[in-house]
């Protein structure tokens, strides 16, 4: 979004708020009332953090640099294919 854009959004902030709220406290809607509750303390609060606690067994290798063209593999022995049979078949 520009910054032009942004700006011609942001002069309507007010109003937008005013009418969030009349919906919170308004509609006949239980799940409209709900969303501009949340809509209006999303904005005035922030949104909630959310945590992951989660273990990772993953090594992970950084290769850094171009490997010289003569320790690369030959092209035929780079593809290896493995068929639906589980067959492992040269390609190249």
């Amino acid at each position: 979004m520009t910054a032009e854009a942004r700006g011609a959004a942001q002069q309507y902030t007010v109003e937008a708020l005013e009418g969030l709220a009349q919906i919170a406290r308004n509609s006949d809607s239980d799940a409209a009332r709900v969303s501009a509750w949340k809509a209006i303390l999303g904005r005035g609060h922030g949104r909630p953090v959310v945590s992951v606690d989660a273990q990772v067994d993953t090594q992970i290798t950084v290769v850094t640099g171009v490997p010289k063209r003569d320790t690369l593999p030959a092209p035929e022995l780079a593809v290896e294919a493995i068929d639906a049979g589980g067959r492992g078949d040269r390609c190249g």
